[in-house]
């Protein structure tokens, strides 16, 4: 499985974790998702960041600086923590971000 094929999947299994009432783990799923998509996006791209921690992608200016504007504040909303009840802000849907931002980063990819 490809690191592409990996983000799809990672982000159907958020998706089953949230059907089944377990958000915390929806969040989880959401986040390695978005890792597996940018590490394709830079593999595809050719480019030597090398990193498993995607809070270091996601916070790296190497990697903002190559994805399209519009897919930032995504960056952004996986970086936000949980509050103390463990909860997350009910305005952002983590996983439909996450899902446009693996659609956004394969359209960004050369073929």
């Amino acid at each position: 499985m490809n690191k592409w094929e990996q983000a799809k999947f990672e982000i159907e299994k958020a998706f089953t974790a949230r059907s089944n009432g377990n958000e915390g783990m929806a969040r989880v799923c959401a986040r390695r998702a978005a890792n597996f998509a940018i590490q394709a996006f830079l593999a595809d791209r050719q480019v030597g960041i090398q990193s498993q921690n995607v809070i270091q992608l996601l916070n790296d200016e190497r990697v903002r600086r190559l994805v399209s504007p519009q897919m930032l504040p995504i960056f952004d909303h996986l970086l936000i923590k949980v509050d103390a009840n463990y909860q997350f802000n009910p305005s952002i849907d983590l996983l439909a971000e996450t899902q446009a931002l693996i659609q956004g980063l394969q359209e960004q990819t050369p073929s």
